[in-house]
């Protein structure tokens, strides 16, 4: 009982023990008696309103404090998956390392790719694999097994037009269907060839879109013209 309550209670008591002693009590004295017990009971309501809130309060903190262990064990287990992550794209750094048909680069935060030119993956204008296309897409592929990382297949070309005309009548939307087409062989290769679960495995052409040097000159065309295989950071 608070201090306040107790004293209400007491000063209620007080006049009804003085009703008792004289007699009778007036009027104003039961309007009195009635008026302290309408106090206490307004008292006791907002005493049952406060405890009903701080047990609330109690609540959503316990509860909020369990999220806050939950989230830190998420991220926990997060940075933990990112530290065996980097381990695999370690590996596979190393594994590819003096390849002078593929080239691997770690995607801080995204993962890491195998970026394959289109001189060792298919002729001018051609989205036909070649022999040595095929065996380094094997050795992608090699590196992929075991794992469930999400692969993206990107196929991109430079900004010179497509002008033979066998290839304009495949290709009548130029770069960025040839673009597609190519990417769509790696990805048969991957999955026909290579044994990589389809599931994993998704498709994109951005033709002459996404270049990594300015078309400017004929070696930084050389290095548009190329696949990228994007493997997802988990």
């Amino acid at each position: 009982m608070t201090g306040a309550y107790a004293r209400i209670v007491a000063a209620v008591f007080l006049l009804v023990g003085a009703g008792c002693k004289s007699t009778p009590r007036t009027e104003q004295q039961d309007a009195e008696i009635r008026n302290q017990f309408g106090v206490i009971e307004q008292q006791q309501e907002r005493i049952d309103q406060l405890t009903a809130d701080r047990e609330a309060l109690d609540r959503r903190v316990k509860e909020l404090e369990a999220k806050v262990a939950k989230a830190g064990s998420a991220q926990q287990a997060v940075e933990e998956a990112k530290g065996e992550m980097s381990e695999s794209v370690r590996r596979v750094l190393e594994r590819f390392k003096g390849d002078n048909q593929i080239e691997v680069i770690r995607d801080a935060g995204s993962g890491y790719r195998f970026v394959l030119r289109e001189s060792v993956l298919f002729g001018t204008g051609s989205s036909d694999l070649s022999e040595d296309g095929r065996r380094a897409l094997g050795r992608v592929a090699e590196a992929l097994h075991g794992g469930n990382q999400k692969i993206s297949v990107e196929g991109h070309t430079d900004n010179v037009p497509v002008t033979k005309e066998e290839t304009r009548k495949r290709y009548p939307r130029g770069n960025i269907e040839l673009s597609v087409g190519r990417a769509f062989a790696v990805y048969d290769y991957l999955i026909k060839d290579g044994g990589i679960a389809e599931a994993r495995v998704s498709v994109a052409g951005f033709g002459q879109n996404r270049p990594v040097a300015p078309n400017t000159s004929d070696i930084n065309k050389w290095k548009n013209r190329r696949v990228e295989i994007r493997v997802e950071d988990r």
